[in-house]
């Protein structure tokens, strides 16, 4: 037996009488069953240490593959709104274009409505205030006559 294998017989004898109470020899049947029993315990957490690891690793690529993808998500989600945005505003130009167009088609036509009513009644009482003068001066002319 090795120093190392001598060593661990003893710390498992120590263990056995600390928690049965029984004194037991390193050539006991028994240990050598616990010994084999601890080594193969040993092996399948080390197999499960590496289950968990692979499994973590996997886990952490299929995380990542996720988060790529919600980024390219958030990216092409941006585009789309700032394409949306782009539409938007130019609907937004062209309408308030044509708003404007409308709007200054009546304005001119009122306009015009407006100039036609005022030169009409300017006209009505420049002729009227003509007419006004005409009989004034002729007044004037028959009284100047008179007198």
């Amino acid at each position: 037996m090795n120093p190392k294998q001598h060593d661990e017989v003893q710390k498992l004898l120590v263990e056995l009488y600390d928690l049965t109470g029984y004194k037991m020899t390193a050539d006991d049947p028994i240990i050598a069953m616990m010994l084999i029993q601890r080594r193969e315990m040993a092996e399948l957490v080390a197999q499960h240490q590496a289950q968990q690891q692979f499994f973590l690793d996997e886990l952490t690529k299929k995380a990542n593959a996720i988060v790529g993808s919600a980024d390219a998500f958030s990216q092409q989600k941006n585009l789309v709104i700032q394409e949306i945005l782009h539409t938007n505003t130019q609907m937004l130009a062209e309408n308030e274009n044509k708003l404007f167009a409308q709007v200054s088609k009546r304005i001119q036509d009122q306009f015009s409505e407006m100039s036609v009513d005022l030169f009409q009644s300017l006209e009505t009482r420049t002729f009227r205030l003509m007419m006004i003068l005409l009989v004034v001066q002729v007044g004037v002319l028959i009284a100047s006559l008179i007198l």
